[in-house]
């Protein structure tokens, strides 16, 4: 899952958005949510943006919660796919570890791949569609 499907989940906190959803579904133990270190550094330094204006308790708060319901995973793969934005292959790295059956993501670049090495990369609305 990328960065930005969790700080849409944890920070917007909108209850009936896709995101926050999802998130409380793989908190209910319906689905898994891989992460790896870099990915949950990336999550810590989008939270701490000044754009989001939140507390430093309030980002740990969110880091905390986010490895209660988070499998950690060692990536043991590179990959350069996403020439438009390599940072996004971090995710692709994390769930091809992880063996996902799916990238959940909000980034247009993963988006438009709509698939990796047989992963299926939806949306948060479109998987949640798909999983109903």
């Amino acid at each position: 899952m990328s960065y930005n499907i969790l700080v849409s989940g944890f920070v917007f906190n909108r209850i009936n958005g896709n995101e926050r959803q999802l998130l409380m579904e793989i908190a209910q133990g319906n689905h898994n949510l891989f992460i790896s270190g870099e990915l949950f550094s990336e999550f810590l330094e989008v939270m701490a943006r000044p754009k989001f204006a939140l507390p430093l308790e309030k980002q740990k708060e969110f880091a905390n919660d986010l490895l209660e319901i988070a499998q950690p995973v060692e990536t043991h793969v590179k990959v350069n796919v996403v020439k438009e934005d390599p940072d996004d292959d971090a995710v692709l790295e994390c769930e091809l570890s992880a063996k996902a059956d799916f990238i959940i993501s909000g980034d247009k670049h993963l988006l438009r791949l709509g698939q990796f090495e047989g992963i299926r990369i939806l949306s948060a609305g479109d998987f949640l569609k798909l999983t109903r």
